[in-house]
């Protein structure tokens, strides 16, 4: 599987695709010009691939470039190709689904993550006892080294809420994932201590039993923003049937409209703590 490209290397994607459709050139016929293969010019465009800064240039030749546009490219190229701090994922990826490691490789890239979940606290802010006890759970015919190396993921990609920039993170979650016993009482109590001391970058609401019902009970939901701005938001849609991402304006505007209406659903941050509170006092009396 290859490493997930970074939001660099999608843009350039993107950008050296319109440049080829705005010459009216095929994939094929393009990359005949410059003696590249198709598949190759295919992985470049798809942002699979980074080019050599050679080749960037001889296709930006071909499309007559201007000046500014070369420029620009070629700063997203230098970007892309020096992109270390996904380096760390690549020994995991065997084990992960494909959608998945293309969000974390995205995630990397965030400035902020708007997170909802119904069932489980979201895995970013879990205890590694609770993450272990979920990934034990949700995977039951996995090896204990399978379920260490899952959990190694989700432990490093904590990091980015950590650090000189540290990504901004809201999540909103059903009052049902603090009360259901993941591992054990003692496991949960320490989960809700943990996030009653989240840091300020972290904002979380609960959505109270007495809300009612509320869209977040369809599945998981992660909204991605990107520090580059020019960047579109991209949607991570989990549910049995597994991860999808979602990058189309239509179908983003729905998700974004759903997590405004659960973020009003949901109690303040304060309030949200005191319900958090009351639960874990709760799980501790049975711990």
């Amino acid at each position: 599987m290859e490493l997930p490209g970074s939001v660099a290397q999608r843009r350039l994607g993107r950008e050296l695709m319109k440049l080829r459709l705005a010459a009216e050139l095929s994939r094929p016929k393009a990359a005949a010009r410059i003696n590249l293969a198709p598949s190759t010019l295919g992985r470049i465009e798809g942002s699979i691939q980074v080019p050599h800064r050679r080749t960037l240039l001889d296709i930006l030749d071909m499309y007559g470039a201007s000046t500014e546009t070369r420029a620009a490219l070629l700063a997203l190229r230098e970007r892309a190709s020096n992109r270390e701090a996904g380096g760390w994922l690549e020994p995991y990826l065997e084990d992960l689904p494909p959608a998945y490691a293309d969000y974390i490789g995205l995630e990397i890239d965030a400035e902020m993550l708007q997170v909802c979940e119904s069932v489980l606290i979201p895995g970013l802010i879990q205890t590694e006892d609770y993450a272990r006890a979920v990934l034990t759970a949700l995977l039951p015919t996995a090896t204990a080294s399978a379920i260490e190396r899952r959990l190694a993921v989700r432990m490093q990609r904590q990091g980015i809420l950590s650090g000189e920039e540290p990504v901004r993170y809201e999540a909103v979650v059903d009052e049902a994932a603090l009360w259901r016993v993941v591992g054990s009482p003692a496991v949960m109590s320490s989960q809700l201590r943990a996030l009653i001391n989240l840091g300020s970058n972290v904002k979380l609401q609960v959505v109270p039993y007495g809300r009612g019902a509320h869209p977040g009970m369809l599945g998981s939901l992660v909204i991605v923003k990107f520090r580059d701005t020019e960047a579109p938001d991209v949607a991570l849609i989990e549910s049995a049937a597994g991860h999808l991402l979602i990058e189309e304006s239509g179908a983003l505007s729905t998700y974004h409209a759903t997590y405004k209406r659960l973020q009003r659903m949901a109690l303040s941050r304060k309030d949200s703590v005191g319900l958090i509170e009351a639960v874990v006092r709760d799980h501790e009396r049975k711990a």
